[in-house]
């Protein structure tokens, strides 16, 4: 449930739906029209929507029937220091709860995985899929992967194995950077961390995952 703010003319929330994906809704309290909404990002305005739609899940939440919209951002335009708002175009720029936040805050911690697996759409080209560094090896690094003995394991036994190979640990959010720093400590400086925003990033910097 909501409480509109005191004298507002309208009122609405959105949230993190998932991939580039964001839902919410917006009414009016003055009247049954439909209400537009600013998606803006530093406060500078990427698009203008209707807020018409049916969505039975924040219906179900929020009871705001057909009152409800979804927009994909595009990643391409966004860091993760920028900071998303969305207002009420028709009430005079009125936010909407949740509005404005930081991009770190409302993606977190799948910020620079989203950027990734949106990048995963495009084609591959054949000089892309020939482009790769030799004698260097990528290793994924998840929570999962780092609470896991045997693979942490097996990846000081490699570096061991192979001194004159490059390691490029891949991930995606900054904690699990931390913990791998923290795990491989004794080999940090055989390692270099890797944040790719698409698939040429990793293809051009490793040879073998």
């Amino acid at each position: 449930m909501i409480i509109p703010k005191k004298n507002s003319k309208s009122y609405g929330i959105f949230h993190y739906k998932n991939g580039a994906i964001i839902e919410g809704f917006c009414k009016s309290l003055v009247s049954n029209d439909f209400q537009s909404v600013d998606i803006l990002i530093n406060n500078n305005k990427l698009d203008t929507i209707v807020s018409n739609q049916l969505n039975n899940n924040l219906d179900n939440i929020y009871n705001c029937s057909n009152s409800c919209f979804t927009y994909k951002l595009d990643y391409s335009l966004l860091t993760y220091n920028d900071t998303l708002s969305i207002k009420n175009s028709i009430t005079g720029g009125e936010d909407l709860d949740n509005s404005p936040i930081s991009l770190e805050q409302f993606f977190y911690p799948n910020f620079y995985k989203n950027i990734f697996n949106e990048s995963l759409t495009s084609e591959f080209t054949l000089e892309f899929q020939n482009s790769y560094m030799k004698n260097s090896i990528g290793v994924l690094i998840t929570s999962e992967n780092l609470k896991d003995e045997d693979f942490t394991n097996y990846i000081f036994e490699l570096i061991n194995k192979l001194p004159s190979s490059k390691f490029n640990f891949i991930y995606f959010n900054d904690v699990d950077k931390q913990d791998s720093q923290q795990i491989f400590n004794k080999v940090n400086d055989k390692i270099k961390y890797l944040r790719p925003k698409n698939i040429e990033d990793i293809t051009s910097n490793i040879e073998y995952t």
